[in-house]
């Protein structure tokens, strides 16, 4: 069939668009026949069924009308004529068999994803990586074991108050960890305190694994008198309140899913901001609205209809804070729809009205044009002299050129034309690339971007923000956003190296909030979301358009997925549900569209209008929306109706302005500031001693550079001394000892290599040689505290790059003079400064953990420079590096955290015979001839690390018990 579509004969389609065009036919079929309205993508429906591609919305709908046009009775010839058509049988043909292909690739999809779902834990597990479900289902197996009535009150000791908001969206995991520990029978009498707070008609996040039955089985481990409920409705004015208890108590519209109904409220917002045009309250705040029969001729009438609510002769009014009247304005109006599709739909026709609007759904960065041309940008930059990227560029919206333009271009490169004087040239592109090539390398690759996008002859800036609305204001933010991308995630690569990240990124989007761009503006614009995307907002008007259910399953994702009931536990899986489970499957699909009504329904302050296409309900949900009466509160507005518009010209809103203080008085600064808590880093408290070293990284100590030819090295300078200084050169040292072994050296060159050009080191094959040797010196240094070669450290048990995040107090700010004296104590004074700051964790990350004797040593590797010989790098000259650099409280830190991992690793831990010290390589002051040369090791008292441990807040509610 697909072959047959190829060659196709002009005159066949011709006779079938004829016969399906015919009065005829049109009469002879369904009036509300969808297929109808998209005849004319006929020519993109055989392009897509012979190229194998997927259907896109209009040949989807045709598709549907050429399998079944829905003829009426008595029509038996023309029906006759139209299936036995030659193009009818072929294209009939052709779905089929991409229906049977994409049956076909659903299937193995599945068969993919449940398999990938069994291997990923342990291949995870394998490349020491995991997520936060992973961390939940290890956790909760622990808590089941033999051990854990013991963990249980540990952690609630730990954590007394536990407060959990929207809890009837956990999942099967987040419950049972809360039933196994806070809501646990098997231990002491509880010393701890669970809130949970929670609303299940609110509970829509069934497509992402939350299941509102997981609430109701936790709340029936509440005592009935812990059980409160809010009924005072704060958001909506009373009339609504009223309208909103007239609906639910219609019919079974209160039941929202099991043991989930409506409860009358009562209002408490007895302000109203949007008014009738006599200032009084809207009677009847609740509007039923005819929307069509589909998406387009809602979106249509949405469009008008808030056109209606803006215009000067409005029915309704916006009331001041100063009591006077006024239009309503458009960011008085939030309008809800089910997905991001029809509002985008719509607000294309709102922008054909003169409307404004924000539509605020996350767009990644990588799927814009921006961000296409930045490749075409970074290429240019990479290669200034190749003219297939300039003309690339050229023709993007960086600078808009047309092929003409080009041509124009061309002709005064080969000197048939003569350039204005202000004219942008090829010449002037080539200089421009070239200078942000040579500034990408020396100063990074934002300095260099800079001049590019505010060139004399040529702005970018002022190029995008030339293209028509909306475009230019999406295409501003995403090359600010660009910036700041740049600016805080600077790249690490070489050019070439992020060329090639970028394209990557532009191939598969990353799903990660440093690429989500930030909506487009809109200070007095309609706000337009989905109902998921306004669960805890509001709005004075609220037009809310759920246009019909869903069909089941995550539709958002190329996968579907689709919620699975397995005993008390509910899963995502790519197989669609069958017999019991489809009936299951679907009752509790339509419960949660109930749900994501009701949150759509009460997102209104004032006025709420609700558009429901006219069509027979498939599902008890919608019925919901087919059951309205008229009520003292609510109100139907006739099919073709609009609203009524009165005759008084309201004026135009005015800005508002802050309130001033009593007698133009400003108010008083707060005396007293409250901070909660920070987290923090070894480096961070170093920069509060009394005599910190004014360094970014204290492992990477910047030295002065060598101004005079009089300082150039010799050839024959020993690399350790020449290498260079600064953080990308300590960076490449530390990720060669990670990634190297003492024992495999035929790998090392390629890993010198490799590393070389990602911190852009500049190394030539002498460099590397000399690389490599100093390598092997660094292997052969003995390690100063176990007495090994760090070659030999690497043989047994050991990480390398260990972070930690080490739990300090939770109730108090650290008590700086008692942990100043315990250094001081020890000889050690650092000065800390009292900054009142509270720190709840502290971070930081190990460079070398390893094990020898019966021992757990630290070793930290050091890339300051203090000297050009091995005499530089004494004992004595070490303890003066650690001393400026506060080296000693980072050693208490670590030995710190790696005392509180050893408690819960070893059950016969003993400081004394486990916790060895901590150990500084200074790189480079190994020595060949001195193994130890360069080697510092310390091990701080037991007693001092039991003190300090303590200061940091750790108390250990059950001691191990000793004979």
């Amino acid at each position: 069939a697909r072959a047959a579509l190829r060659d196709l004969d002009p005159a066949l389609i011709a006779d079938w668009q004829t016969l399906t065009d015919s009065d005829a036919l049109l009469a002879a079929t369904r009036k509300d026949a969808a297929w109808k309205k998209h005849r004319a993508a006929l020519p993109a429906l055989i392009a897509q069924l012979r190229d194998n591609r997927p259907l896109d919305d209009a040949c989807t709908a045709l598709a549907a009308g050429i399998l079944d046009p829905k003829f009426n009775k008595g029509h038996d010839a023309l029906a006759a004529r139209y299936h036995d058509h030659p193009l009818t049988t072929l294209l009939r043909a052709a779905l089929a068999h991409q229906h049977d292909h994409d049956t076909l690739d659903a299937a193995a999809t599945a068969a993919l994803i449940t398999a990938v779902r069994a291997e990923l834990p342990a291949a995870r597990e394998q490349r020491g990586e995991t997520t936060f479900n992973d961390k939940i289902t290890r956790l909760n197996r622990a808590l089941e074991g033999p051990h854990g009535a013991a963990l249980a009150r540990y952690l609630t000791h730990r954590y007394p108050v536990m407060l959990v908001d929207e809890s009837q969206d956990l999942n099967h995991d987040q419950a049972r960890l809360l039933e196994n520990t806070y809501l646990r029978e098997d231990t002491a009498p509880p010393r701890s305190f669970l809130l949970l707070v929670g609303d299940p008609k609110q509970a829509i996040y069934g497509f992402r694994g939350g299941d509102v039955a997981n609430y109701n089985r936790l709340k029936q481990h509440i005592a009935p008198a812990d059980r409160h409920q809010l009924l005072t409705n704060h958001r909506s004015a009373a009339n609504l309140i009223a309208a909103h208890n007239e609906h639910y108590t219609h019919h079974d519209n209160d039941r929202l899913g099991d043991n989930i109904h409506y409860h009358p409220a009562s209002a408490a917002n007895l302000k109203n901001r949007i008014v009738d045009h006599h200032g009084n309250p809207i009677a009847a705040p609740l509007i039923w609205m005819d929307s069509g029969q589909n998406q387009d001729e809602e979106t249509d009438k949405i469009a008008a209809l808030t056109a209606q609510l803006l215009a000067e002769t409005s029915p309704y009014a916006r009331r001041n804070d100063d009591g006077s009247l006024s239009r309503i304005r458009p960011r008085d109006i939030q309008i809800l729809m089910r997905s991001n599709n029809g509002l985008v739909t719509l607000q294309q026709k709102l922008h054909r009205h003169g409307i404004d609007s924000e539509l605020q759904h996350e767009q990644n960065l990588f799927t814009g044009s921006v961000a296409r041309a930045f490749a075409d940008l970074l290429a240019a930059i990479r290669d200034p002299e190749n003219s297939a990227h300039h003309n690339r560029l050229l023709s993007g919206p960086y600078y808009n050129k047309t092929q003409a333009d080009l041509d124009h271009l061309a002709a005064i490169e080969q000197g048939e034309n003569e350039a204005a004087a202000d004219e942008y040239t090829l010449a002037d592109l080539r200089a421009a690339l070239n200078r942000a090539r040579a500034q990408w390398q020396s100063g990074g690759l934002l300095a260099a971007l800079t001049p590019l996008l505010d060139h004399p002859k040529h702005s970018i800036w002022q190029t995008l923000a030339a293209a028509p609305y909306p475009d230019n204001h999406r295409h501003l933010l995403d090359l600010r956003h660009i910036q700041q991308l740049l600016a805080e995630r600077p790249p690490e690569q070489n050019p070439a190296h992020y060329s090639r990240w970028w394209q990557r990124q532009l191939a598969d989007p990353p799903q990660a909030d440093w690429a989500t761009v930030p909506p487009l503006p809109g200070t007095n614009a309609v706000q337009l979301l989905t109902i998921h995307k306004a669960k805890g907002l509001q709005a004075p008007i609220v037009i809310l358009a759920p246009g019909g259910s869903n069909k089941g399953g995550n539709r958002d994702s190329s996968v579907r997925l689709y919620p699975v009931r397995d005993g008390d536990r509910l899963s995502l899986s790519p197989c669609k549900p069958e017999g019991a489970a489809k009936t299951e499957n679907e009752r509790h699909e339509d419960e949660e569209n109930r749900r994501l009504h009701y949150v759509g329904i009460t997102r209104a302050e004032d006025l709420l209008i609700i558009a429901k296409r006219h069509k027979s309900p498939a599902k008890p949900s919608e019925a919901l929306y087919q059951s309205q009466t008229e009520s003292p509160h609510s109100q139907i507005l006739p099919e073709g109706a609009s609203l009524s518009q009165h005759e008084r010209v309201l004026p135009a809103a005015t800005a508002e302005t802050p309130a001033a203080a009593p007698n133009g008085e400003a108010e008083p600064w707060p005396r007293k500031h409250y901070y909660g808590w920070q987290r923090t880093s070894f480096t961070a408290l170093s920069r509060d001693t009394d005599n910190h070293t004014a360094i970014d990284l204290a492992d990477y100590a910047i030295a002065e550079p060598r101004d005079s030819a009089a300082e150039t090295p010799p050839d024959d300078a020993d690399i350790r001394y020449t290498f260079p200084r600064g953080p990308a050169a300590g960076s490449y040292l530390h990720a060669i000892l990670e990634h190297t072994h003492g024992d495999r050296r035929a790998d090392w060159r390629q890993t010198l290599s490799r590393h070389a050009a990602e911190w852009q080191i500049p190394l030539d094959d002498a460099g590397l040689s000399a690389c490599e040797q100093w390598l092997a010196d660094i292997y052969a240094a003995q390690c100063p505290q176990s007495g090994i070669s760090l070659a030999a450290s690497k043989r047994g048990a050991h990480r390398s790059e260990y972070g930690f995040s080490l739990a300090l107090d939770d109730r108090d700010p650290a008590n700086i003079d008692r942990i100043d004296a315990l250094f001081t104590a020890c000889g050690l004074p650092l000065g800390l400064k009292k900054n009142h700051k509270h720190y709840r964790y502290l971070r930081g990350e190990i460079d070398h953990l390893y094990q020898h004797g019966g021992r757990y040593y630290i070793l930290d590797y050091k890339s300051n420079h203090l000297g050009d010989s091995p005499a530089a790098y004494n004992a004595a000259a070490l303890k003066q590096a650690m001393d400026d650099h506060h080296y000693w409280l980072q050693a208490a830190i670590y030995q710190v955290a790696l005392h509180r991992l050893l408690q819960t690793r070893l059950p016969d831990y003993d400081p004394e015979t486990h916790l060895g010290g901590v150990e500084y390589l200074y790189l480079r002051g190994v020595d060949s001839a001195d193994r130890t040369n360069g080697g510092l090791g310390h091990r701080y008292p037991t007693d001092f690390i039991l003190a300090l441990d303590r200061e940091l807040g750790y108390q250990n509610p059950y001691p191990r018990q000793t004979a």
